[in-house]
């Protein structure tokens, strides 16, 4: 969320979109933006530092899994070359089209004997319709889950659908107070904009319903949704999940982008930090607080109602 210049008309009234209406908007954004995609998390040491501590969650958590990794939104294959290290086949499963041909372009570089996907599938990602039950032992979901709003009923029974039992589902979240801890020390001049009008830049719906809408004209555009790091656990065990591990990504220094420089010239101050980062991100007090948090979940029993009760077995 970058805000544009401030306005003083009253705030419209808004709705969540249909989800075809999103996913036509979402394609469209996505396959228009290719090369941003893939400088997103390079570059500058904030970025490496954010993209290194995902990197390290996947590959713990995928040493411990089995059978296929079904990786969900991998753009142009940012984290693919860790998932694929794994070992294991690997299907890339995107909504643009534009960004698995350039995921594909970015891995056939590697030169022979390299770990290539065993396919590409371009498709949306409610439901998983093209995928088998129990064919996944892993689904990565990285960088894309705000995407889907906050109805993430179908998307979440489509993975449990598709995990074997005992699966694991990575994924990523943004709190609340993530996104706006981000926003205002790497971007003070948008922070100085939205503060003067935080009505019109949706402040109130992020914080009290976990959701901004798409509005372009004040610095949304595209829908997405906001989840506390214990809301979202909670949503989760509903749909059939027991989370094992959370980590907020960059809680101490994420967001200090003067002081990253420094210590990115040190090898070894580097090194360190990445493990305070993740044992501080890991502290039920910083979930919330770095630029996004993620989760590793395992498939458990029978999706619970809304009435709190388990489903029986079909």
């Amino acid at each position: 969320m970058r805000p544009s210049r401030a306005s003083s008309r009253t705030p419209k009234h808004y709705t969540p979109s249909p989800p075809a209406e999103r996913r036509k908007h979402l394609r469209r954004t996505f396959d228009a933006h290719v090369r941003r995609e893939r400088e997103r998390l390079r570059g500058d040491p904030h970025r490496e530092l954010r993209g290194t501590l995902v990197e390290r969650f996947l590959a713990l958590h995928l040493a411990k899994g089995r059978g296929p990794i079904l990786e969900i939104g991998p753009g142009t294959g940012r984290f693919s070359r860790t998932i694929l290290a794994a070992g294991r086949p690997t299907i890339l499963y995107d909504l643009s089209r534009p960004m698995l041909k350039a995921a594909r372009q970015g891995l056939e570089r590697r030169g022979r004997g390299a770990v290539r996907p065993m396919g590409y599938l371009q498709a949306a990602a409610e439901g998983l319709r093209p995928m088998r039950d129990r064919s996944a032992g892993t689904i990565v979901l990285v960088g894309l889950f705000g995407f889907f709003g906050r109805d993430v009923s179908e998307l979440l029974e489509g993975a449990r659908r598709v995990l074997r039992p005992g699966g694991i589902l990575l994924l990523e979240g943004v709190s609340p107070s993530g996104v706006i801890g981000e926003l205002f020390p790497l971007f003070p001049r948008s922070a100085r904009v939205l503060l003067r009008a935080p009505r019109e830049y949706h402040l109130h719906r992020i914080f009290e319903e976990g959701w901004q809408p798409h509005d372009p004209e004040h610095g949304a555009p595209w829908e997405f949704g906001f989840w506390r790091p214990d809301d979202l656990s909670r949503r989760l065990a509903q749909a059939g999940f027991t989370v094992n591990d959370r980590m907020s990504v960059g809680p101490l220094l994420g967001n200090q982008a003067a002081l990253l420089k420094r210590l990115h010239r040190d090898r070894v101050a580097w090194a360190n930090l990445l493990d305070v980062e993740e044992r501080c991100g890991r502290l039920p007090e910083c979930l919330g607080v770095g630029a996004s948090f993620l989760v590793c979940a395992r498939r458990s029993g029978p999706p619970r109602r809304k009435d709190g009760r388990s489903r029986a077995r079909g």
